[in-house]
């Protein structure tokens, strides 16, 4: 998130946002930050398991084919005339 976005986030959760000394919207905006990290964070551990899942996928589809006795990939190499 920018900190543009972080300040709009902030002013929509703190109506009087604009009004608050400077140090108060400080606390406020870092607290912001730490859950926009968080947030990222989850959202990144989430594709990493999604990812994962559809490695493993693929790699039993690969291992199947393997087990096939026609697959051109078991067979010899061919030769080049």
């Amino acid at each position: 998130m920018s900190d543009i976005e972080l300040r709009d986030a902030c002013l929509s959760y703190r109506h009087d946002f604009g009004l608050m000394l400077k140090c108060e919207q400080g606390d406020l905006l870092y607290q912001a930050k730490e859950w926009a990290r968080c947030l990222r964070v989850d959202e990144l551990k989430a594709q990493l398991a999604t990812a994962t899942a559809k490695i493993a996928e693929l790699q039993g589809q690969i291992a199947k084919l393997g087990d096939c006795d026609d697959c051109e990939m078991n067979q010899p190499p061919r030769r080049q005339k």
